[in-house]
């Protein structure tokens, strides 16, 4: 997956990669994974929200691997904070937590990009998007497809 990711953001000038985790194991996991690929790149970290922040205002990256349970300013914080700014909304952050994100009702209002580690045929992704789109369909489109009426309004 980390190769899949450095593919879509490598830069032939350099590429900056911010990672950001309160625990050290896991930071030094991801760069010794992404020291393990053939590119040159630059790895700056940081152990909590706040000094991804710090450092984030001194330099661009052109990734953010970020974990999300973090004390005091935490990773949605930060991704937040990323969003609201001009400089850094753009910046590609991957989500890396150990939370289980299927009991969870957090809910995160970013772009996501699906990488799979091999060729997929046309049915399978197919039945990928048709699961996505199940999930985040609108609330006002009905079940019953685009030929179903509008349900009536009640009063709340």
């Amino acid at each position: 997956m980390v190769r899949a990711v450095m593919r879509q953001v490598d830069r032939d000038d350099g590429t900056t990669i911010l990672l950001v985790d309160d625990d050290p194991d896991a930071v030094r996991l991801m760069e010794t994974m992404l020291t393990a690929l053939p590119y040159p790149y630059h790895i700056l970290k940081a152990h909590d929200g706040l000094r991804a922040l710090e450092i984030m205002g001194r330099t661009r990256p052109d990734v953010v691997f970020l974990d999300l349970l973090m004390p005091n300013l935490n990773g949605e914080q930060v991704l937040a904070r990323m969003r609201a700014d001009k400089e850094l909304r753009d910046v590609p952050v991957v989500v890396v937590s150990a939370r289980d994100w299927l009991n969870d009702a957090s809910v995160l209002g970013l772009p996501f990009c699906v990488y799979a580690a091999k060729a997929l045929s046309v049915p399978q992704v197919a039945c990928w998007l048709s699961t996505i789109l199940r999930e985040i369909r609108p609330d006002y489109i009905t079940s019953g497809g685009p030929a179903a009426q509008p349900a009536a309004a009640t009063p709340g």
